[in-house]
């Protein structure tokens, strides 16, 4: 490769050669001594002068092009705060993401706060990665200075139990966003900060006011809704857990009530909830395990096996699951989130991820997917469930204890009412009532879930799945009789609950899980089930319905949602309903059409028997031996 020769001058002129002067002869000229000194002293003042300007040339030159580095490198800053300021900050997050080469070439866009296709995509394109440096773990929240010495031992101040894990991460991340808002009054360069772009795309309260229910009062939320339904208990129940969290932190640190309001909270605490992720394990090198054990002693909270991680960019796909074309995973060597192309994807399509196949995307997320696509849940019972996190268990225990007795008066698989002359069953109903006490406040115990279905399918495409299963498990602990499981029924029971009481005292026990009736109680248990679950579904209709025909009171409801207007909270709420009594009608449909064809295959069926018996009437609570268990 042939080289260009580089000048060596620094743009000065070369050199004149100085020395004696000849004449045109080669003598000597014959100047006198005296005129020959002045001459050379003319000469060396020359030089000397032209030796400065070569000098000033040379200084002059490098302060021009000093200034000019110096004007281009301002010019470029102004002009990246320039676009800082035009963009949103969600386009100069993606900016400076795939800047440090984080993303493919001109793969992500930006329209508002959607991400979008920058260029056609093939399926398994890779998308984007977030390194462990953008992203916010619960660990970062627990090594903070002011989250370690000032929020440590935070509890519920109802029942001294710990906050979640998220709590804190909440704390910390409402902190953050307001240093990021101090830092802006104090810095220049904030905005070239990654986690300052991040931290000011997330949602506000005044966000989040508009369509989460979070944000709603409890009077609003039982107009909209309804006290009895399941979004109902499953928004209070939310509310009443970030308020006692909030409570909690402030009781414990004046400074933080000091700086963090608690709309600030709200929406810190919404937006882990609505926008985490899921890493781990931890290894050493994350953090020694000395470490970890010292945050389970003092915050309760044991992240070994997972934690708690705030995803830039990867929490900015909205979610859908039937349109989703993004995929991602954790990569625990690298601690890295790698997204890519689920599928084939065409230029400027939206980047869909997803939730998964939850029923709760409303009342966790304050969305819904708007086309019946999610799947459909519905919490069953008359009784009052609270969170004994929260909320002390003996807080409405006579209430609760008043509200099972109706579980015990059914008396199925028993010709007659059971009274104390009938020593062992009372004695097994004795042990019927404990299990109910424990499982009152076990939300999984009285939910049922279906995958998506059609308005008009029919009883041969009822859409069942493992949702189904713990409401009939359910169903047998109501229906269970002494005789049951070839007459063991007593010592089933008794090992079920002592297996649940083992787990809460392992503390494995996250007092949701629920009480599981295994099956091979015979098949008159599991008829009597059936019947429980369609009684629990027709009272659950009779609540949210004046009439409950097959499918009609949700055809109406749906024509009901289509005069107003989309996505505003009558529509939202109305949505949900509809979902909710969509839940109610399959099950009634999937119960009856199940217990029917039990009793048609099986050919030792006798409804006169006490095996397959159900009681049409409820058993009187003044009756012998109820009537004490009310009352114990």
């Amino acid at each position: 490769m042939t080289k260009k020769k580089s000048s060596s001058n620094n743009g000065g002129k070369p050199k004149r050669k100085h020395g004696v002067k000849y004449g045109k002869s080669g003598e000597k000229s014959s100047l006198s001594l005296h005129h020959h000194d002045g001459v050379s002293g003319k000469i060396r003042i020359g030089f000397v002068i032209g030796v400065i300007i070569v000098l000033s040339s040379i200084i002059w030159r490098f302060a021009v092009q000093n200034d000019l580095d110096w004007l281009n490198n301002k010019r470029q800053f102004v002009n990246q705060q320039i676009s800082s300021l035009l963009d949103s900050p969600l386009k100069s997050l993606v900016r400076v993401t795939c800047e440090n080469g984080n993303c493919g070439e001109d793969v992500l866009h930006t329209e508002e706060r959607t991400l979008i296709s920058g260029k056609t995509l093939e399926k398994n394109w890779k998308l984007f990665e977030i390194p462990r440096d953008m992203q916010i773990w619960t660990l970062d929240a627990f090594r903070d200075g002011f989250v370690k010495n000032k929020l440590i031992g935070a509890r519920h101040s109802n029942t001294d139990a710990f906050l979640v894990e998220q709590a804190f991460l909440a704390a910390y991340l409402a902190m953050l966003i307001k240093r990021n808002i101090s830092a802006q009054y104090t810095s220049a360069n904030h905005q070239q900060q990654k986690s300052s772009f991040y931290l000011d795309i997330l949602p506000t309260y005044e966000d989040y006011e508009s369509h989460h229910p979070v944000t709603f009062d409890l009077r609003e939320l039982n107009s909209l809704y309804g006290a009895h339904t399941q979004t109902y208990f499953l928004v209070s129940k939310r509310k009443e857990e970030i308020e006692s969290e909030y409570k909690a932190f402030v009781r414990i640190s004046s400074e933080f009530s000091e700086s963090i309001s608690y709309k600030d909270y709200v929406a810190a605490r919404l937006n882990v909830q609505a926008r985490g992720f899921e890493a781990g394990p931890l290894s050493d090198q994350d953090a020694p395990l000395k470490e970890l054990e010292w945050y389970r002693k003092n915050f309760g909270v044991n992240i070994r096996e997972k934690v708690t991680a705030m995803v830039p960019i990867l929490d900015g796909l909205n979610s859908h699951h039937i349109e989703r074309n993004v995929q991602y995973k954790y990569v625990p060597e690298s601690k890295k989130f790698l997204a890519y192309a689920s599928k084939n994807i065409p230029k400027g399509a939206e980047l869909f991820d997803t939730y998964g196949e939850r029923a709760d995307l409303f009342p966790t997320y304050g969305f819904v997917n708007g086309d019946f696509s999610e799947r459909t849940s519905v919490l069953l019972g008359g009784h009052r469930i609270v969170d004994t996190r929260v909320v002390s268990a003996n807080t409405y225990i006579m209430e609760q204890k008043k509200q099972i007795i109706i579980y015990l008066q059914q008396d199925d698989g028993y010709k007659e009412c059971v009274t104390e002359e009938d020593v062992v069953a009372m004695r097994f109903k004795r042990l019927k009532r404990k299990a109910l006490l424990y499982i009152v406040n076990r939300y999984r115990n009285w939910i049922v879930s279906f995958p998506a279905r059609e308005i008009d399918q029919t009883h041969g495409s009822i859409p069942v799945d493992s949702g189904v299963d713990q409401i009939i498990s359910t169903g047998r602990l109501l229906a269970l009789s002494h005789r049951d499981y070839n007459g063991n029924a007593y010592s089933v029971l008794k090992d079920t609950i002592e297996e649940l009481e083992q787990r809460k005292d392992d503390d494995d026990d996250d007092d949701d899980s629920p009480l599981v009736m295994k099956t091979g109680g015979g098949d008159g248990l599991e008829y009597r089930a059936l019947i429980w679950v369609w009684q629990l579904a027709s009272h659950g209709l009779n609540q949210n319905c004046d009439f409950h025909e097959e499918f009609t009171c949700s055809k109406a409801v749906r024509l009901e949602m289509d005069s107003f207007k989309r996505n505003s909270k009558q529509w939202l709420a109305t949505y949900v309903r509809h979902q909710e009594i969509v839940s109610l009608e399959t099950l009634k449909q999937y119960s009856e059409h199940s217990y029917q064809e039990y009793a048609r295959r099986n050919p030792n069926f006798d409804p006169e028997s006490e095996d397959f018996f159900y009681r049409n009437t409820l058993c009187p609570t003044d009756t012998i031996g109820l009537k004490q268990l009310i009352s114990e």
